[in-house]
């Protein structure tokens, strides 16, 4: 989630740190959830 604060031009860089457990990745072809 990102703060309604930030506002961003078009095309502006920004720098992410997701936190990994919190992080749910799928499979493009199956759609299913990965487990790591």
């Amino acid at each position: 989630r990102i703060g309604t604060r930030l506002h961003n031009d078009k095309g502006t860089e920004v720098y992410l740190a997701p936190d990994p457990d919190k992080l749910h990745l799928f499979s493009t072809s199956t759609e299913e959830r990965l487990v790591v």
